[in-house]
């Protein structure tokens, strides 16, 4: 939904391809910063030897770690307001880089949501996870009544955009939905979906999904060259229905790599993410797919 959630969505617009796997414009996004920081973090090394300047710095640009080719695709995450309306449509404040400081936290900047645009009616607030849920140091960011539309012309990616294929075709039977965002600093991101299916669109999705991952395993692509994978590292543990999808450029739990956790309860279908730069964690991510489906109301 910005650089963080176009690659989820790639979670919302560069080219995150592997999570729902976000799109590459995602990873520009993140290269561009990384540049930035380097250059700045250069510049003022030169001219003051201020102490906390790297604090500073890493609230606005990325972290300088090696460079990630444009064209990887990160997780769905999204870069946008907080907090975010219940109702309504979503939230824009009114200036760009509002700052958000906490105590013994990394201090980010939250953007207007720029992510896949939403369709349908919101499904109730109570139904999702809370930035407490992810972390002491996550703050939400959007709140997007309805469930998301990607524009595959723009490059736009779906929350769970497996293989860079095309949509699910359960998707069509989106009834209501709602997203929401959270940041926990630079590049720690995380966000979650859930949406109401009619006519059993909730059981086919978690079919199509499934041979989805069957289907490209072991991949490349032009623009991502390499060993690109795809797996189910776990399943049965939340729901009537539950994975954890594993998607990245070498065995589980090498980077970068990162987990989506999508589950059913009836006829609802939720999926998390919560990575950090290009990286996931699995047990958290099992755990967070638990949480949701635990909510009031889901199922």
């Amino acid at each position: 939904m910005s650089a963080d959630l176009d690659r989820m969505f790639s979670a919302l617009r560069t080219d995150t391809d592997n999570a729902m796997l976000p799109p590459a414009t995602e990873l520009r996004r993140t290269a561009d910063r990384r540049r930035r920081r380097r250059a700045v973090l250069g510049l003022v090394a030169v001219v003051v030897a201020v102490a906390g300047v790297s604090a500073g710095a890493g609230v606005i640009l990325a972290d300088p770690s090696p460079p990630v080719p444009p064209s990887l695709t990160p997780v769905p995450s999204i870069s946008v307001p907080s907090p975010a309306p219940t109702t309504g449509s979503p939230s824009t404040p009114d200036s760009t880089g509002s700052a958000v400081v906490r105590p013994g936290c990394d201090e980010v900047q939250v953007f207007p949501y720029d992510g896949p645009r939403p369709a349908g009616p919101a499904l109730p607030a109570g139904l999702m996870l809370r930035a407490t849920d992810f972390g002491r140091c996550f703050v939400q960011t959007a709140d997007v009544p309805g469930y998301p539309v990607p524009d595959r012309s723009q490059g736009e990616t779906a929350a769970l955009d497996l293989c860079r294929a095309a949509d699910y075709p359960a998707d069509a039977k989106r009834t209501a939905g709602r997203l929401r965002t959270f940041t926990g600093g630079p590049e720690v991101s995380g966000y979650q979906t859930v949406a109401r299916f009619r006519d059993g669109g909730a059981a086919e999705l978690m079919s199509q999904v499934r041979a989805r991952v069957t289907g490209c395993g072991h991949y490349t692509l032009p623009a991502t060259p390499g060993d690109w994978r795809t797996s189910i590292v776990a399943s049965g543990f939340a729901g009537d229905e539950s994975m954890l999808v594993y998607v990245g450029a070498g065995p589980p739990g090498t980077y970068p790599g990162w987990y989506y956790g999508v589950a059913r309860r009836g006829d609802l279908v939720t999926i998390v993410a919560s990575t950090s730069d290009l990286g996931g964690d699995q047990a958290r991510n099992r755990e967070l797919t638990k949480q949701a489906v635990r909510r009031p109301g889901f199922g």
